[in-house]
């Protein structure tokens, strides 16, 4: 008895679909790495906004560069963005008298100690600076630690560049912010921002001499200088 055979119009439909079971496959794949790079970024960055609020507490001013921060900084402040898990305490026992390090209670240490922190999984740069960082800080409004209230829905820690990719088929990529108040938001090339913070300080519409008079505070020296500049007009004029 002869054995049918597949004719060339089945094979090519079963190869039509097992292309597109596999593209559907690898778009859902990319799309979890996507989300997963976003989910630890923000994560590094919640941390690293953590460390700088205690750096600025022992300091009293704010760090000029992100490698100032130590590692107990970082350590303190990731226990605090993530909760250490609960061991089990005959296994911590055993752990601990044959020499097993480290123990989850330990892991905010070496957390601490991790060049991780300040990469963000979706920057490709290759570097061997050990002090290299995905992130970098305001300098343009944050200046003094007094900024940190004043400004604290303004992007204090960003992405350096435009890491992350919106979906593999629009090439639409942005930049993720954090806040001193904690609060997240996204930019994307074309500077469209999404979220609840701002990623620079608002400008201030120009004031006239009255205007001048009643003000009591600048927030950044070049307004000082503008503001001190400004009264002084009104004071001749007037």
């Amino acid at each position: 008895m002869r054995k049918k055979a597949f004719t060339l119009v089945e094979i090519m439909i079963a190869l039509i679909i097992v292309s597109v079971v596999v593209s559907l496959s690898i778009v859902t794949f990319q799309k979890t790495i996507e989300a997963n790079n976003d989910r630890i970024c923000r994560q590094n960055l919640k941390v690293l906004q953590g460390a700088i609020e205690i750096y600025t507490i022992e300091n009293n001013a704010l760090p000029a560069t992100l490698s100032l921060l130590t590692s107990e900084q970082i350590h303190l402040a990731h226990e605090k963005v993530i909760a250490n898990p609960k061991e089990n305490r005959l296994a911590g026992f055993f752990n601990n008298l044959i020499g097993v390090k480290p123990l989850f209670a330990d892991l905010g240490k070496y957390y601490g100690n991790d060049p991780k922190v300040r990469r963000c999984p979706a920057d490709k740069t290759v570097s061997t600076d050990t002090n290299y960082t995905s992130y970098t800080k305001n300098d343009d409004v944050f200046e003094s630690k007094d900024d940190l209230e004043d400004y604290s829905n303004v992007v204090l820690l960003s992405d350096a560049n435009y890491y992350h990719k919106k979906d593999i088929f629009s090439g639409e990529t942005y930049q993720i912010g954090i806040s001193p108040s904690g609060k997240y938001g996204t930019i994307n090339q074309d500077g469209e921002v999404e979220g609840e913070v701002s990623f620079e300080k608002e400008t201030e519409t120009a004031a006239s001499c009255s205007d001048y008079t009643k003000r009591k505070t600048c927030k950044s020296k070049t307004d000082t200088l503008d503001c001190e500049w400004e009264d002084k007009k009104c004071k001749d004029e007037d």
